[in-house]
């Protein structure tokens, strides 16, 4: 174990953790880490908890994540991650629950979680999205329940947005800005394996 939690410093340099080479959880929650470099975690293909939550991280360069094969929990909630690019996720195969509640996150690119095969729950809470786009969700084979509450500018969602998960089963969108809904936004043709869809927009904003 490797607690570095409640600290100031900022930046998480280049390879930094290399020596730790059988490092299996890592604590960096409540910090003012606002960077991380793109070679920051390397070597640590054995890690099995990474805590980054309560922090200040603006953004994820894609491919952070890539050796880290063996990661069951990530936390990143409560930081100011400002968009997620395409292969920012990538490598967490075994990861089930990823936390982004309380974040700027106001863009999601196709991609952002491709190679993220085991994701389960996907949570969004609190974030500020102003719109879904379509495959923003792809790669996310698994997923069961997405969480998209309180994304306060949120008004559109295109057609396709949900294409490609086949075992989702609930939704939460309220409280967000949504006026209209396409006709086909959540056509069960898209959804082959799934009993039912259920999706709460009757507290939008």
């Amino acid at each position: 174990y490797l607690h570095l939690s409640y600290n100031r410093f900022t930046t998480l340099p280049n390879r930094i953790f290399s020596p730790f080479t059988r490092l299996r959880r890592l604590f960096l929650e409540f910090g003012s880490l606002t960077t991380i470099a793109p070679n920051a975690l390397e070597g640590l293909s054995t890690l099995e908890y990474l805590d980054l939550s309560h922090n200040k991280i603006g953004f994820i360069e894609p491919g952070l994540f890539a050796e880290m094969g063996q990661l069951y929990t990530m936390m990143l909630e409560y930081n100011n991650l400002h968009a997620l690019e395409a292969g920012t996720f990538s490598g967490l195969r075994k990861v089930s629950n990823l936390d982004l509640e309380y974040n700027s996150i106001g863009r999601i690119d196709a991609g952002a979680f491709e190679n993220t095969d085991g994701i389960t729950f996907l949570k969004l809470f609190k974030n500020k999205l102003t719109s879904i786009k379509a495959g923003a969700f792809a790669g996310l084979n698994k997923l069961e329940m997405l969480d998209i509450i309180a994304n306060f500018d949120l008004e559109t969602i295109e057609v396709g947005a949900f294409h490609g998960l086949p075992r989702l089963s609930i939704v939460y969108l309220f409280y967000n800005k949504l006026s209209h809904l396409e006709q086909d936004i959540f056509d069960l043709s898209l959804y082959p394996e799934s009993w039912s869809i259920y999706t709460d927009i009757s507290e939008t904003r």
